[in-house]
């Protein structure tokens, strides 16, 4: 199985489910009986359905591979069964979205802005985003709507291309994105 890391803090618990089917010796489907799944130092029961599948949904921040192990213990009907599954979580692809600035030489404040959604659309705050304009860095955090916000100090008339840039980490890829600053 492949899912997508998020953070479900930020868009809530939208995971991909992992889902598993209890069958007996013959292949045949096993219901009502509960299921034990172990994963990152906890367990999760659960009971198979009428076709003996049960589900578990998968929210995890980070991308990496993880190992889940299936436990039925038995009972007096049917033999005790144990698997274990590998789920890789890749990291998401965000969207990094800025636009070009007009300034008169003379405005005091000059200011290049860019927002940080998931691929769902959700804004994401804290993440550090790096502007780069004619050679000089400005880092700004994202607020809470997904928007840094960075002051420049460029007084020279002309236009400038600069980008914004997310440096990525385990949840989400690296990202750049260019516009243009001029000032007249």
């Amino acid at each position: 199985m492949t899912t997508t890391a998020f953070d479900f803090k930020i868009e809530g618990r939208i995971g991909k489910y992992f889902y598993f089917q209890l069958l007996d010796e013959y292949g045949n489907p096993v219901a009502g009986k509960n299921v034990s799944i172990g994963f990152s130092g906890r367990i999760y029961n659960r009971t198979s359905n009428e076709t003996g599948w049960a589900k578990l949904q998968i929210n995890l921040k980070y991308s990496g591979y993880y190992t889940f192990a299936v436990n039925f213990g038995g009972d007096d009907e049917y033999a005790a069964a144990f698997d274990v599954a590998a789920i890789n979580v890749t990291i998401q692809t965000p969207k990094l979205t800025t636009s070009s600035k007009t300034y008169k030489a003379s405005a005091k404040t000059k200011k290049l802005t860019a927002t940080f959604k998931s691929y769902k659309g959700t804004p994401i705050p804290s993440k550090k985003i790096t502007f780069t304009i004619n050679g000089k860095k400005y880092t700004a955090k994202t607020n809470k709507k997904g928007v840094a916000t960075v002051k420049v100090s460029l007084s020279k008339k002309g236009t400038y291309k600069f980008t914004a840039s997310f440096a990525g980490d385990r949840t989400y890829k690296k990202v750049t994105k260019s516009a243009k600053l001029t000032i007249k």
